[in-house]
């Protein structure tokens, strides 16, 4: 019903880089409670925290970010983000963005937005033939695209099969190694474009 999570970045060394992703798929009374704080304490240090969550039933969704750049991080780059689609007019969700800076000559930004389903997208998918359920599948694939093209095959099966379960209400397990293994397949054919054509031309 409740989950919490906090995380601490440390940026102790000169160039240090640090890559957050997080995905939160809501459903039914689910609430979650994320606070993520990236601290750059030497110089050239990086940071990127990029949070999307997608809510359906009357899920909630709290996001708490904060960038702090201490004294001795000059030249440091920084950049957190949080992102929310309601799937239901009962879904909430908050972001919360936050900057600390105690130096000069450094870059951070941030970015906050909670919208519901684009009825132009879905007026559009639907011009070709598809469901609302299934309209608003494709947006929320197209949603988490960008995040989830960067990630290992292993970690992008997982979310795939995170939307999958969420979306039919289904209990979240995986068995055993095997159905692993199958997602995970699933996911390599999908972004090999190699593979596709080194296959055209063998059965050609």
């Amino acid at each position: 019903m409740l989950s919490r999570y906090r995380i601490d970045y440390h940026l102790n060394g000169t160039g240090a880089v640090a890559t957050d992703s997080e995905v939160v798929f809501g459903n039914n009374e689910q609430s979650f409670d994320l606070n993520t704080i990236v601290n750059h304490n030497e110089q050239s240090t990086e940071g990127k925290v990029v949070e999307k969550s997608i809510l359906k039933n009357r899920a909630k969704s709290l996001f708490k970010g904060m960038i702090k750049i201490n004294e001795n991080a000059a030249h440091s780059n920084s950049f957190l983000s949080g992102r929310s689609i309601l799937l239901d007019k009962g879904a909430k969700s908050d972001a919360i963005p936050g900057l600390e800076i105690l130096t000069n000559d450094v870059k951070a930004t941030h970015s906050a937005s909670v919208a519901q389903m684009d009825e132009e997208q879905l007026f559009y998918l639907g011009t070709r033939c598809l469901s609302k359920p299934e309209a608003e599948r494709i947006i929320v694939e197209g949603f988490l695209e960008p995040m989830s093209r960067s990630m290992s095959y292993q970690v992008r099966a997982w979310i795939a099969y995170l939307i999958e379960s969420k979306w039919d209400g289904k209990e979240l397990s995986i068995n055993n190694d095997e159905q692993l293994k199958a997602l995970v397949e699933v996911e390599e054919t999908r972004y090999n474009e190699n593979a596709e054509i080194e296959q055209h031309y063998k059965y050609r």
